[in-house]
C-alpha cells in the first residue's frame, strides 16, 4: 500500500511535533541540582534519578525518522 503525500506529510508533522514536545518535556524534567558528599580530600556530587536522558533520546529518534520519512516522501514519488 503506498502513502499520499497527504498522509506522507500527517506522519511527518505528528513524528516533529512529538520530537518537540518530548524535548520541551526533557527540559523541564531535568533535576535542579545534585547533593553534595565531602569525602576525604575529594567532594562527589550525587544526583537524583534523570527521566530527561530517555526523553532526549525519545525526541532525538523521532526527530531522526521524521527527517527520514520527509525526504524519502521527497525522492521517492
Amino acid at each position: 500500500m503506498a502513502f499520499t503525500p497527504k498522509q506522507f506529510a500527517v506522519i511527518v508533522a505528528a513524528l516533529g511535533v512529538l520530537s518537540f514536545i518530548f524535548g520541551v518535556v526533557a527540559e523541564q524534567k531535568k533535576p535542579q541540582a545534585g547533593e553534595s558528599i565531602q569525602g576525604k580530600d575529594v567532594i562527589i556530587c550525587k544526583y537524583p534519578s534523570d527521566p530527561s536522558i530517555p526523553l532526549g533520546y525519545l525526541s532525538a529518534l523521532c526527530l531522526v525518522a521524521s527527517t527520514a520519512l520527509g525526504y524519502f516522501s521527497l525522492t521517492y514519488p
